[in-house]
């Protein structure tokens, strides 16, 4: 397979997989992401109507929509972009392409997976907070403190995804997918490193924090407060009672949520390892090619997946559709009994 091919005028591109690969992961990667879209709309749209839902942890719920939201416009763009770039490139389009491509797109989604990990690993950190500080009426995570947390989590991504964007700009190449698919081994094992430790520090975190958190509830029918409760920020614990239903849901919502996006991360790991590797190795095209519909995928759907089990776990999410089909049901009835 002929990689790249360039002539003096008018630049022939030959893309880095196969066109109908290509095509394809356009196509599927478009629809699940115009769903993506719309749930993480949804999600939005729901905490910001109402008040009483404008808590840390309905905050921290609205910025990972924020975050799955820019995923799913930007992240299908990188596989659009190299098609328009093996299609339709001239010198000065190539160029336009290149500071596009690498240096908005790409920093702009890692920025996004970033803060969707870090925020995920917030939300498992203020659960474990207030369930063990219920007894102590002066821990408290407030909006404030909880907006400040949030807000650092997207500096630091930034911070991690534009700088070295601009840095490796002049070696910079579509075809290379910016330096993604590096000739220099050694840039291509830091990438790699980077992508793996992005992932896996903020589930580590979280699957923590989330065992801890099972432990306090399985612990809290046996053990008697020592110290008063104070707090009526969660419903309490009673000795010798079981947990609250509500708040081992919450609980087991969230670990759902983690455990998909840990799996799907990891197939974006594993497209991510399978793609710089087989293009650098020179594997074959379609084989190359799957693997980097794989990444595409694997995010695309992880975008899908929290909204979904908001609207299963949560009636807040839940009741405003079932009562939109209702209202459709006895609409579409009184139209039929007209008739």
């Amino acid at each position: 397979m002929e990689w790249t091919n360039q002539t003096s005028q008018h630049i022939a591109v030959s893309p880095v997989f196969p066109v109908i690969v290509l095509q394809l992961t356009i196509v599927i990667a478009l629809c699940m992401s115009l769903a993506g879209i719309f749930a993480n709309m949804y999600v939005i749209c729901i905490i910001r109507r109402n008040k009483d839902m404008r808590t840390p942890s309905y905050i921290a719920i609205a910025n990972l929509a924020v975050a799955n939201l820019l995923l799913v416009i930007f992240y299908p763009l990188v596989t659009v972009v190299m098609l328009f770039h093996s299609s339709y490139n001239t010198y000065h389009s190539s160029s336009f392409i290149k500071y596009f491509l690498c240096g908005f797109i790409f920093p702009v989604t890692i920025t996004a997976m970033i803060a969707a990990n870090a925020t995920l690993t917030f939300i498992a950190y203020e659960r474990y907070y207030v369930l063990t500080g219920e007894t102590h009426s002066h821990r408290y995570l407030s909006r404030k403190k909880s907006a400040f947390v949030l807000l650092s989590i997207w500096i630091i991504a930034i911070l991690h995804s534009f700088p070295p964007a601009f840095i490796l700009m002049r070696k910079s190449t579509v075809a290379n997918l910016c330096t993604m698919y590096a000739v220099s081994e050694h840039g291509r094992n830091i990438i790699l490193a980077l992508s793996t430790l992005d992932v896996v520090i903020p589930f580590s975190l979280s699957l923590i924090f989330h065992t801890i958190i099972v432990v306090i509830l399985r612990r809290h029918q046996y053990i008697p407060w020592i110290i008063p409760i104070k707090s009526n920020r969660v419903r309490p614990i009673l000795p010798n009672r079981r947990p609250n239903q509500r708040i081992q849901n919450v609980i087991r919502m969230l670990q759902l949520i983690t455990l998909l996006q840990f799996i799907f991360y990891s197939l974006w790991l594993l497209g991510s390892y399978c793609t710089s590797i087989g293009y650098a190795q020179k594997w074959n095209g379609y084989l190359v090619g799957f693997s980097n519909s794989l990444r595409f995928f694997a995010i695309v759907i992880s975008c899908l997946n929290s909204p979904i089990i908001y609207i299963i776990y949560l009636k807040k999410f839940r009741y405003p559709l079932v009562l939109y089909w209702i209202n459709a049901s006895q609409s579409c009835h009184k139209n039929t009994n007209c008739e």
